[in-house]
Parts: C-alpha cells; structure tokens; sequence
C-alpha cells in the first residue's frame, strides 16, 4: 500500500508544478515508489529531452510504502486532476497494489475532491544517468531566465549559449537577431573552468518547457559542456540541504540535491 500526504503549502505548490508540467515532456510518466522515496525518468517522443525526478519520502508530510510498485500514469489526465486544486488544499495520494487505479484527494479550504486514476501498464527501462563534472557551472533566479527564454523565442527557434567571461545568450532567424549579455552581477552564481569557453545550441521549444517549472524553486541550476546535454536542475528543497537520513551520499560538485526534478537536453548541430 502506499500512501502520500503533502500539507505544506510550498509543497504542494511544488508538487503541482512538476506533476502538471510532465505532459510538455512526455504523455505517460511512470513514477517508481518503494520505501525510501519516489523515482521517475521520462522522455519526449523524439528523444531529445529527458527528465529525472527524484523525491524522498523525508520531503513529504507523511509516506509510506510497504510494497515497491510502478505506477504509469496519463499525465495529461493528471493535469486535468490537479487543475482542480484550490489554493490552501492539500493533495493525498493512495494506491493499492492489488489494483489498478491511484486515488488522488485535494481535501481542505472548502470542498473536497476525490479522483481515481486507471493506471497504465508501461515496459519502460531507466537510462543509466552518467556522473560527470560539468565545464561551466551557472545559477539563475528562475524567473529571470524564464522571462530571457520567452524574449530569446521571438527571434529563433535555437538558443545559443556561450559561456566565457560572461554569458551570452542568442537566437536569430532570417530577418535579425538578438544577443543578451549576463554579468556575473546578474545572476546567482557563475563558475567555469579556468581559459575554458564553452558554445551549445539548444532547441529554444525544449527550453521555454523546462521554465515552465520556474515554480518549483526560486532558483535554477545550469550545467553545461562542450558537445554534451545540457542539464537544468530545480531543487524541491534549498539547494545546499542536506538529507542526513538519505542512503546515497552525493558529491558536492556533482548533484547535492536529495530532491529534484533535472532535465537534460541534447545540443543541436550549428548552422
């Protein structure tokens, strides 16, 4: 049996966003819970963009799993669910594993609403996520760099990211383009291997998506190398916390997340 319950108002507000923004990125999530937390990977139709969702049973108000189970959900049905949350709710979650169905409750500030979802049965395997250090290293207020995404998206349907001594980011088309320009000053946190320069083009679609989850945290993580996906991390906690209890001890340099949502986008070849 497993059973979810999620009080706290940020939470809940983070939960939310993730659950309902899933169906930018692929149609069916397949969300792997056991004991010590939640698990998922997914992947758009074209394979370009993959997500990895990571949240562990410390992070919600109450969780209990007495039996590992997968659960494949529609997230556009999903979406339509959560869509009927009221601000002040909380969320329930409860799923039997002798059945096929997830109850979702949205329960407290008025009425409460009850919603069973049939589950789906998916054969999917887990891409096996490489550990490595990343060349240039960049932290944005989420809100900020979803504001630049929407700007760049007029001009282009490719970003082009040049990290440096400063950053700069750009799109073009036939007609014009744009260059913005991101001092150290106007962001969180910059940190790039010394006389490194790092250049990546990126589907601008893919990227305005994943600012769609500016909600999830106030911040947002930016890695990025030569040749390689680019990764964007949302914490779903402060982004330096630190789960004692959590079995996996992750490096500092590496992902010292407990709980989060991470994307990786493939680059595209320069024109």
């Amino acid at each position: 049996m497993l059973t979810i319950t999620i009080n706290n108002s940020s939470k809940v507000t983070q939960f939310n966003t993730v659950l309902q923004n899933l169906k930018g990125i692929s149609n069916i999530v397949l969300l792997n819970c056991h004991e010590n937390g939640i698990y998922a990977q997914g992947m758009d139709s074209s394979h370009v963009c993959l997500f990895e969702l990571k949240i562990g049973e410390g992070w919600f108000d109450a969780y209990s799993c007495d039996e590992s189970c997968s659960m494949g959900i529609n997230c556009e049905m999903l979406y339509k669910i959560l869509s009927c949350l009221k601000e002040g709710q909380h969320i329930s979650m409860k799923h039997d594993s002798a059945t096929s169905k997830l109850t979702i409750d949205l329960l407290g500030n008025s009425y409460d609403k009850s919603f069973e979802l049939s589950l789906i049965e998916i054969d999917s395997d887990m891409v096996e996520l490489p550990s490595r250090e990343s060349t240039a290293d960049i932290k944005f207020v989420s809100k900020d760099f979803a504001e630049l995404i929407n700007q760049l998206s007029i001009f282009g349907d490719k970003l082009k990211i040049t990290c440096n001594d400063n950053i700069i980011l750009n799109s073009a088309n036939e007609f014009g383009k744009v260059d913005i320009t991101v001092k150290e000053d106007d962001i969180v946190e910059y940190m790039k291997e010394d006389g490194a320069e790092v250049e990546g083009f990126f589907g601008i679609k893919f990227i305005h998506m994943i600012t769609k989850f500016a909600n999830v945290n106030k911040e947002v993580g930016i890695h990025i190398s030569n040749d390689y996906p680019i990764k964007m991390v949302y914490a779903l906690d402060d982004w330096k916390d630190q789960n004692e209890d959590d079995d996996e001890d992750d490096d500092e340099g590496d992902q010292p997340l407990n709980h989060y949502i991470a994307f990786y986008l493939a680059p595209m070849e320069e024109d």
